[in-house]
């Protein structure tokens, strides 16, 4: 599973590895965040508020496109 980062929160800003509107792979979930591999490599946990699942981002753009 992928997701996206959406939101600058303070566990994103103080780690190198992340970035907003970047995508990264799932490697656990729990039922407040998940396990990610951030672009350094590293495997951290992160709560599920700074992210999006990739099919919830592909939703609202082919709704946006669609309502035009």
């Amino acid at each position: 599973m992928k997701i996206k980062c959406i939101k600058n929160h303070d566990s994103v800003g103080r780690l190198k590895g992340l970035r907003i509107d970047a995508y990264y792979q799932v490697t656990d979930i729990d039922t407040i965040g998940y396990r990610i591999i951030d672009d350094l490599g590293r495997n951290y946990w992160f709560t599920k508020d700074s992210f999006e699942p990739i099919e919830e981002t592909r939703d609202k753009l082919l709704n946006e496109l669609l309502n035009k």
